[in-house]
């Protein structure tokens, strides 16, 4: 655990040196952001759109209702969410508490640490996975996040059909 705590804080010391300001930050709270971004992208292209994303949700003091926060606080891992799960009293519960979370929900990697102290400037304040199960759709409006939720779900029912299918016809064989 030392040495990893050792590796940690060289590579933060050499990140905060190129990061203008970032020695001023607190710290607990870029891990927990870098946290979130490690979890929530995994588009290194895309990681300080959706560390802007948590600032600018944080800034409108809107909560923000990242599934990851949850797994996390119900060690639900890789396993559907559902609407009851959003209920859990939870400090993690980030649909329920505006704000970051208490702590870190994960070891968050060097790109991520990068975007939660460079983080986009756009004004985006939702993103939502794309049927390639890699890249997102980002948004600034509920209407545009709305409109792109469901073209995700048109897509992703196209493909779980397209699975069954495929699952029927191997059985068959």
């Amino acid at each position: 655990v030392r040495r990893m705590v050792e590796h940690f804080e060289k590579q933060y010391a050499a990140l905060a040196a190129e990061v203008p300001g970032a020695s001023e930050r607190d710290a607990l709270e870029v891990v927990t952001v870098a946290s979130l971004v490690e979890e929530e992208s995994r588009v290194k292209n895309e990681r300080p759109m959706v560390a802007a994303v948590i600032y600018n949700r944080i800034k409108k003091n809107m909560p923000l209702g990242f599934d990851s926060t949850l797994q996390f606080a119900l060690d639900k891992y890789a396993q559907r969410l559902l609407d009851s799960d959003k209920q859990i009293d939870s400090p993690y519960n980030t649909y329920r508490n505006a704000g970051l979370p208490p702590g870190p929900i994960s070891s968050p990697g060097i790109d991520a640490l990068r975007a939660a102290l460079q983080p986009a400037q756009v004004e985006y304040l939702y993103f939502v996975s794309n049927a390639d199960g890699k890249t997102h759709t980002f948004s600034t409006t509920l209407e545009e996040h709305n409109k792109a939720v469901a073209k995700f779900r048109r897509e992703i029912a196209i493909q779980r059909k397209e699975q069954e299918a495929h699952a029927a016809q191997e059985s068959g064989q």
